[in-house]
């Protein structure tokens, strides 16, 4: 380096002597180098470039660049000299006055020019030609985007390069970052790393990775690869697993790139170390936005002008399209979401790597749809959890762990519901009770079926298990739904129909899309209660209303039958939910009023543990007087609670039936043609 410096020096002091009067540079006389002719000055340099050849790999590499430009070396050799030896800093400002900063590349054309006997150092295209080549390593800081005038300079992030004092330690370990740069960029060094393991992604990872080899090896040039999928997918370390073999890769965020305040000269430094180092560009979580376009070509364009070797890693949200505006050759690879025998092997590898045992990662892959990130988090904290406790975690505490990391707020037209009761708190008879078992068992169960026994082949859409629940209100509906989400650990969220359906047409079908894509996500239990506002009956088409209506039926089926989740819909009429639901629906529940056997049951079970009931209570009766429902037995049981406590006795007789005249009171015809003579006086 300090070669080239004295290269500088001796050049600028011929282009002194030659344009100067002795006058002018007297109190400079002591920087002057020892005055040789233009002729001497070229032999000298063609030894020292002969020597760097064979002895200094960096400098040799840098030199390259200039691609024997003779304006591109002079102005190499100014930069180094004036980084070098900061007193020359007043003698460039003499030929180059008001740059104090840097060099100008004019004036290194005129001192290139002096020395040299090739007239294009005067050519205004040679000269830009210079300044193209080397404004990436000399950081170029153009006014009025005037290169011609623009301030070239030597910086430590170069000089480092140049003295060799940059160990691969150093650059594994971001050493070469600069202040620009440490914060939001970090540096992949295959060699050093931990081999990236994928459980359950390595046969797909495997495959792309041998069609990335292959297509760099078929290319004179750079190859892009764009890797695809929803945050927290493991973008990143698909990207790790594909850099191999002494590989380097430098990391940095989109929203660095594109964000407000963002400078050119955060690029332009990443594209230096590309270049200096060798180094792989991983620009990560690329999201859909108005710059989005903008970038995407502008990386291609700066990369390959710069780097022009290597691979650059673009990894996307599942929703971002960078096909279209590939201009070089590409490969692209999309991160499926884990199901079946992936999910298994990803709860497993998982759980192995922080050392938990015991748990069933078939049935909690089954169960819980997680990407790798969000299972990595909560498999982190059951092993601090279980590291604490010394004992292994509930399968409830672990469902509940997992719906936190997937609940990020992204529900807004649906609402958690927290499961209330059991399907032992449900009095139904025992053949709707074992249909939902039967429920329960299609999930627990899906990926025996689906992957283990190959049925995916046939069922490739389709797998959605969807569940009518029909009947009148108070019939334990609900309930039902409940008990579906606390036997099988799965989270309900209801559908706020409210928010969802839209007067405007088309914004029904994209709220129920969110809703559906939501649900996805999470593998929650999605319950649609009073289904029939959305799920009607389709109609002749008469004007707009009716064609709207009747798309948006269309799409509800078109969904459901994509989806693989739990879908509950529940309807007091079920008279209105238009026929072509049925064929798509798995399993229809109807729901009548219950038998005095079932009514029984509940009228005992209604009241907490807690609570003093006098043995009088003649429940058969009751259960034989009363043909109601399971929620009017609630209502009447929960007033007679209030009446026995502010009497401060036991609940009787006296209290149940002061209740049930209340709610008599309030909807007739609950009170069928039982003698209730005696309890006359409560009314």
């Amino acid at each position: 380096m300090r070669r080239l410096a004295i290269l500088g020096a001796l050049k600028i002091s011929e282009y002194i002597r030659q344009n100067f009067e002795e006058k002018e540079y007297a109190e400079f006389d002591s920087l002057l180098a020892q005055n040789m002719d233009a002729e001497e000055i070229q032999q000298t340099e063609a030894e020292v470039f002969r020597e760097v050849a064979g002895e200094d790999e960096n400098l040799a590499a840098v030199l390259g660049r200039c691609g024997g430009n003779e304006v591109a070396i002079t102005l190499l050799e100014l930069c180094i000299l004036r980084y070098v030896n900061q007193e020359y800093v007043r003698l460039l400002e003499m030929i180059s006055p008001g740059n104090g900063k840097g060099v100008s590349l004019n004036a290194a054309a005129r001192v290139a020019e002096s020395v040299s006997e090739n007239e294009d150092c005067a050519n205004p295209v040679y000269i830009m030609k210079a300044g193209r080549r080397l404004e990436l390593l000399l950081m170029v800081s153009q006014s009025d985007t005037d290169m011609m005038r623009g301030v070239f300079a030597c910086d430590a992030t170069l000089a480092a390069f140049l003295y060799g004092n940059v160990s691969g330690e150093d650059v594994a370990s971001g050493e070469i970052l600069d202040r620009i740069l440490r914060d939001d960029c970090s540096i992949y060094d295959s060699d050093i790393e931990k081999e990236q393991r994928l459980f359950g992604y390595e046969e797909s990872a495997s495959l792309f990775a041998r069609t990335a080899d292959g297509l760099e090896k078929s290319s004179s040039d750079y190859i892009c690869v764009v890797i695809s999928g929803e945050p927290g997918s493991g973008r990143l370390a698909h990207a790790r697993f594909l850099e191999k073999g002494g590989r380097r890769m430098l990391v940095t965020d989109y929203s660095f790139l594109t964000g407000e305040g963002t400078t050119p000269l955060r690029l332009a430094s990443i594209l230096r170390l590309c270049v200096l180092y060798g180094l792989d560009l991983c620009v990560k979580d690329i999201e859909k936005d108005e710059n989005t376009i903008f970038f995407t070509r502008r990386i291609q364009e700066q990369f390959g002008r710069y780097v022009g070797r290597g691979r650059l890693y673009l990894l996307t949200d599942e929703n971002v399209k960078l096909v279209p505006f590939m201009k070089c050759m590409y490969c692209c690879h999309e991160i499926e979401r884990p199901i079946g025998e992936r999910a298994k092997a990803l709860w497993s590898g998982m759980l192995g790597d922080c050392g938990l045992t015991g748990y069933d990662a078939e049935e909690l892959s089954s169960v819980l749809t997680m990407n790798a990130g969000q299972l990595k988090g909560v498999v982190g904290r059951m092993a601090e959890l279980e590291a604490l406790s010394g004992e292994r975690i509930s399968r409830e505490k672990i469902y509940r762990m997992c719906y936190e990391a997937l609940d990020d707020g992204r529900y807004e037209n649906v609402k958690r519901v927290e499961p209330g009761y059991s399907l032992e708190d449900l009095k139904i008879d025992v053949r709707k009770k074992a249909v939902l078992r039967e429920i329960c068992n299609q999930v627990r169960y899906r990926n025996k079926v689906y992957e283990k026994w190959g049925m995916s082949e046939k069922y490739a859409y389709g797998r959605c298990v969807s569940i009518l629940l029909a009947g009148p209100p108070g019939t334990g509906k609900t309930m039902a739904v409940h008990a579906l989400a606390k036997e099988l650990g799965l989270e309900m969220y209801k559908v706020d129909l409210s928010q969802v359906v839209d007067k405007y047409i088309g914004e029904t079908e994209k709220r129920l899309e969110e809703v559906f894509a939501k649900a996805e996500r999470s593998n929650m239990i999605l319950f649609f209660d009073e289904a029939d506002a959305v799920m009607g009956k389709r109609t002749d088409t008469n004007d707009a209303h009716d064609k709207s209506a009747n798309t948006q039926i269309a799409f509800i089926l078109q969904r459901m039958e994509s989806y693989d989740g739990i879908v509950v819909l529940a309807t007091n009429l079920m008279m209105n939910i238009d026929k072509a639901f049925m064929r798509r629906i798995r399993y229809v529940l109807q729901f009548e009023y219950p038998s005095p056997e079932v009514r029984y049951d509940i009228w005992k079970s209604a009241f907490a543990k807690g609570v003093p009931v006098s043995p009088e209570v003649d429940f058969g009766f009751l259960a034989e007087s009363f043909e109601v429902s399971g929620a009017v037995i609630k209502n009447i049981v929960l007033n007679a609670t209030f009446y026995a406590a502010a009497d401060d006795t036991a609940v009787t007789m006296e209290h149940i039936m002061q209740a049930v005249f209340r709610e008599e009171a309030k909807d007739h015809g609950i009170i069928g043609s039982a003698d209730l003579s005696r309890y006359e006086y409560l009314k």
